[in-house]
């Protein structure tokens, strides 16, 4: 993960914001640009991981709860909306699906 989210946890937003969650592909998959990677969201109740919804997207240049490829910046970027949550504040698990077998998982904090 990029920054805003720090990539080891610890990140927190204003509920109701919307989070651009952004990563970069490295290594042999460097020069990727058409993964069709999707960001799922879970609330953390007591050290674990609710149940996941598709994660809401305030930007009309994605799909459901896919990624867009920002050539510009070779990252790719979903712009997170938490103005939906039904739950509300908390801490939350976002999970990355590059859609070949490997996710990624961070926790943020909503406040």
């Amino acid at each position: 993960m990029l920054q805003p989210i720090n990539a080891h946890g610890g990140s927190v937003f204003k509920l109701g914001s919307t989070v651009p969650v952004k990563f970069r592909l490295t290594a042999e998959s460097a020069g990727i640009s058409d993964a069709t990677a999707k960001l799922y969201v879970g609330q953390v109740s007591n050290g674990i991981a609710g149940p996941e919804v598709e994660a809401m997207s305030t930007s009309a240049a994605t799909e459901g709860n896919r990624f867009r490829y920002d050539a510009e910046s070779d990252q790719y970027v979903f712009n997170w909306s938490t103005k939906a949550l039904q739950t509300g504040r908390g801490t939350y698990q976002l999970r990355i699906d590059l859609g070949d077998g490997t996710t990624n998982t961070v926790l943020i904090s909503l406040r």
